[in-house]
């Protein structure tokens, strides 16, 4: 126990984490360590205590470096280090020149690093019980015996050095071939020096790394020259004084381990420039701004994408500061994680950059211990825009399913509610039309007009839902834009100066001409609205043909090709920006109570996509707002398409027999009232199956059927098609509160001739009825053309 209390070790060594490591290990197994971060500061301890059992040093150090470290403490200058056993390590140079230019230098062992703790101490304890031995270096020395010859067999005996001998310049090639020392010595006479030029050139080709001695005397010295320019190292003239052979060939090895190390540091130092020039090639050829920081957050390195983001190089300055703007630590900063060892990756939001990011961080080791931050940022934020108007989409849809149910529901009570209201209003009157009841006829009209404004909030449900588009015909924008200001002049606020600038050469699109006067006059209302104290109001018009890639920036939702787009602006107190993202939201709204639905930029947004368009806003608090609508225009052969006539007036008196079908109760009362009150017929059905049933015993007597879109087990898509089997010369009205014009196109039949809309009124119903059965220059063609489209 006393024997392992006394071991020691020196290990010297700049990386801290190698230094700590090996110093725990060997701690734990009974040595007292004396830890060196320095060649220098390990001359100077060393050089005041008892040597050490062993001595574990880096070769790349700063300074004194491992092998210029090795040399000096075999040197006379630190004799009592001379026999300490030496063990190099090394994270740089691994490969066998290593172990054999560190042996020639005077290391007893080499290790690669990392190093593996079991072998460490398994080389540390088999180099203790040899401590350090004499050297084993193989030393031929050939030539004809002489005395002088034995001098240098002697004084490499005493030295430790395994000597070989050889008779003659031939049997000395042999030798060499079979032994292969590290040194050879050429003993030579006047008689031989031919020979002796040649068996150095022989050896020299078979062999550069052999250190070769000629021994000459003093009557040949002019032979010096040649031997030296035949390959030999140096040239000996007896008689030799005291060791000096062994000292010469000794400094020689030396020079030629050196001479290695220097060609094993420049070959290195070509590899980690080349390594450099590849790395920063690499990061700067990536798109990825790239930066790394230290511990206390300087920027210790930079890409040229990270440069060409903030405008500038930030070396040496604060990233939290230089790249993103705050002036402390962010606070999404991971660098306590890093520190940690651990990879991590998180999406911020950069203010100051303006743009979203995806940073993937990672821990950068080095040397002393350190760790530093290695981040890339990947420019997320048109993946999160897209992110996000995908999430509005979806919700849009989900609301809009919901409001379409809504409106099929509140349709058909509305449709009771005005159709009685008129019969009562109408039996209220006498001959000359004034009501016999005023106050019943005053209530009458309430409840009308309440009704009327119900339906109109069901088409704006409708609109937003993206169900409300039933036409689709030619439909010129600028006309209907100026049916808007029309409308806008006689309504809103005269501080308010209203502009039509129709710059587009062409402005007919497909589509319901109703719906988009709706859009414009919200826009307009809105627009009214933001400017209390009066403004402009501007309309204006331009032709834009969208191609695949601008589809990524803008109107991303529209198909290729010609479109028209038209700029809604105002000058007033403008959007916050905590709000534009919510305005197309429905039953959104930043109205007082009792001034608005919060349906009618919802509607505007779903009727501009069920025409095939997009909707865009720019705006900011007291900079006005710009709407940009885009909608695709109508081919030449859809401009020019014939719209169908007028229709006539209203025929009061009618007959035939007219089949009702529909699943609401009240809706079939209603209309089984309006009609008989008119000379109709009318058999009414709960479903459709019922209907079909009737029909085909009786289709003869019936002359047209109003047929609901939407009904439990049979609806009115299945129905028709049934009664139209019986007979295909069906005629048919179509009733809807809630439906895809697609649906009603699916429909679009030669028995199919009007599309009559909940709520309906009377006039509605019988203007449908008498357009299907009576009307002989109605175009039912033309009605089907709507539908399909």
């Amino acid at each position: 126990m006393n024997e392992e209390a006394t071991r020691s070790a020196a290990i010297i060594n700049d990386d801290i984490t190698q230094l700590t490591t090996m110093t725990a290990l060997l701690e734990k197994h009974g040595y007292t360590i004396i830890p060196c971060t320095s060649a220098e500061y390990a001359l100077e301890e060393l050089s005041k205590r008892t040597p050490p059992d062993i001595i574990i040093t880096d070769i790349q150090m700063p300074g004194i470096d491992g092998w210029r470290f090795c040399q000096i403490i075999r040197s006379k200058t630190y004799k009592k280090l001379n026999s300490v056993p030496v063990i190099m390590i090394s994270a740089v140079f691994k490969d066998e020149d290593v172990h054999r230019v560190s042996s020639e230098i005077g290391a007893d062992a080499f290790l690669p690093v990392p190093v593996n703790p079991e072998s460490l101490l398994n080389t540390i304890e088999n180099l203790r019980e040899k401590k350090r031995e004499s050297k084993k270096t193989s030393v031929l020395i050939g030539g004809p015996v002489s005395a002088d010859r034995k001098k240098l067999v002697n004084a490499f005996a005493a030295h430790g050095y395994k000597v070989i001998t050889a008779s003659d310049m031939s049997h000395t090639i042999q030798q060499y071939k079979n032994a292969q020392p590290s040194v050879v010595v050429i003993s030579d006479d006047h008689s031989l020096s031919g020979g002796v030029e040649e068996t150095i050139q022989e050896m020299r080709q078979m062999d550069y790394t052999v250190t070769l001695i000629c021994c000459i005397p003093d009557s040949k010295k002019e032979l010096c020259k040649h031997y030296v320019q035949a390959g030999a190292d140096a040239c000996l003239q007896p008689p030799f004084i005291d060791n000096y052979p062994v000292i010469l060939c000794e400094k020689i090895m030396r020079e030629r381990a050196f001479v290695k190390v220097e060609e094993l540091l420049r070959k290195r130092t070509w590899e980690l420039e080349e390594s450099r020039e590849k790395y920063k090639t690499m990061m700067d050829s990536m798109v990825d701004p790239i930066y790394i920081c230290s511990p206390d957050y300087g920027i210790e390195y930079v890409n040229k994408a990270m440069i060409r983001l903030i405008g500038s190089n930030p070396l040496g300055k604060e990233c939290y500061a230089s790249i993103f703007g705050n002036t402390s630590p962010c606070s999404w900063c991971r660098l306590a994680e890093i520190k940690k060892g651990e990879n991590v990756q998180f999406d911020i939001e950069s203010d100051a950059l303006h743009k979203q990011f995806r940073v993937t961080a990672a821990p950068l080791n080095h040397p002393d211990g350190k760790t530093s931050q290695l981040s890339i940022l990947h420019d997320i934020s048109q993946e999160k825009e897209l992110e996000n108007r995908l999430r509005h989409v979806q919700k849009m849809e989900a609301l809009g399913h919901l409001a379409g149910g809504v409106a099929h529901d509140f349709n058909n009570i509305l449709g009771a509610i005005l159709g009685y209201a008129d019969m009562v209003r109408e039996n209220n009157v006498d001959e000359s039309g004034t009501p016999v009841d005023k106050t019943l006829g005053r209530r009458m009209d309430t409840i009308i007009k309440a009704t009327n404004r119900a339906g109109a909030l069901v088409k704006q449900l409708l609109a937003f839902s993206r169900q409300g588009k039933y036409l689709n015909d030619p439909t010129d924008i600028h006309h209907t834009l100026k049916e808007a200001v029309t409308l806008l002049e006689r309504t809103i606020d005269k501080r308010i100066s209203i502009e039509i600038m129709p710059n587009a050469e062409r402005s007919i699109i497909t589509g319901d001409p109703h719906q988009l006067l709706n859009v414009f006059l919200n826009l307009g209302v809105n627009a009214r609205d933001a400017m209390p104290g009066g403004g402009k109001l501007v309309f204006k018009t331009r032709c834009l043909d969208i191609s695949l890639q601008s589809k990524l920036s803008r109107a991303e939702e529209i198909e290729p090709g010609p479109c028209i787009c038209i700029d809604v602006s105002d000058t007033g107190e403008g959007i916050p920006a905590h709000v534009i993202g919510k305005i197309f939201d429905p039953f959104f709204t930043t109205k007082g109570q009792g001034k608005g639905t919060g349906l009618g930029l919802a509607g505007v947004y779903g009727t501009i996509k069920n025409h095939r368009g997009h909707i865009e806003v720019d705006s900011a608090s007291g900079q006005g707002t710009v709407f940009t609508i885009y909608l695709p225009l109508a081919s030449v052969a859809e401009a020019g398409r014939h719209i169908a006539p007028e229709y006539k007036p209203l025929q009061r008196n009618g007959s035939g027999t007219i089949m009702v079908v529909d699943d609401e109760d009240a809706i079939r009362d209603v209309a089984r009232d309006i009609l008989e009150a008119q000379g109709y017929r009318v058999v009414t059905f709960v479903n459709g199956r019922k209907a079909i049933d009737y029909y085909r015993e009786h289709f003869a007597e019936v002359d047209l059927a109003i047929i609901d879109m939407i009904m439990p087990e049979c609806n009115g898509s299945r129905c028709f098609n049934e009664l139209k089997a019986i007979h295909n010369k069906i005629k048919a009205v179509l009733t809807t509160g809630y439906s895809t014009s697609s649906e009603a196109g699916d429909m679009s039949d030669d028995g199919i001739l009007y599309l009559l809309k909940k709520p309906f009124s009377k006039n509605d119903l019988l203007e449908a009825v008498r357009a299907a059965l009576h009307d002989e220059n109605f175009n039912p063609e033309a009605v089907r053309e709507s539908l399909k489209r």
